[in-house]
């Protein structure tokens, strides 16, 4: 008698210029909710896993523990709270915010003159960080970066 192993990792793409939330919607843990351009929350969206957005945001998003924001494609980052960033392509700040971890893989991150509030760690394995403004950590922040300037 043969056993079969199924292992499943959800992963949904959304391609379309604006998605509206009206319903009640949950990211499970380990799945991935990408959408491809603008995303309006007039429902209730809970993040378990991580939710991914190439375009505007508007209204909250539930972050459970864990739970990531991604922003690519020239995406804006609207001023609220994050559980942990993911910057997978360029993005930039809309506003001060607050964050666990921040996560740049690629692409530019751009500060925009804004204040990025850093709880965690901070870590770039690709992309650059650039623009005025601010990263600010406490004594607990690993923030790991490394500053060239002409000045």
């Amino acid at each position: 008698m043969k056993k079969y192993l199924i292992i499943s990792i959800l992963s949904f793409s959304i391609l379309t210029a604006t998605v509206t939330n009206t319903a009640n919607v949950t990211i499970g843990d380990g799945v991935t909710l990408k959408v491809s351009g603008d995303f309006i929350n007039n429902g209730t969206l809970t993040n378990d896993g991580t939710f991914s957005i190439s375009g505007e945001l508007t209204g909250n998003i539930i972050q459970n523990s864990g739970s990531l924001m991604g922003f690519f494609g020239g995406s804006s980052i609207p001023s609220q709270s994050y559980e942990n960033l993911i910057i997978s392509g360029d993005a930039s700040l809309s506003g001060d915010v607050t964050t666990g971890n921040l996560s740049i893989t690629e692409g530019s991150f751009n500060l925009n003159g804004y204040i990025l509030n850093l709880n965690g760690e901070y870590s770039r394995n690709g992309g650059t960080l650039i623009g005025d403004g601010y990263i600010l950590g406490d004594n607990n922040t690993n923030l790991g970066l490394s500053l060239d300037t002409d000045a």
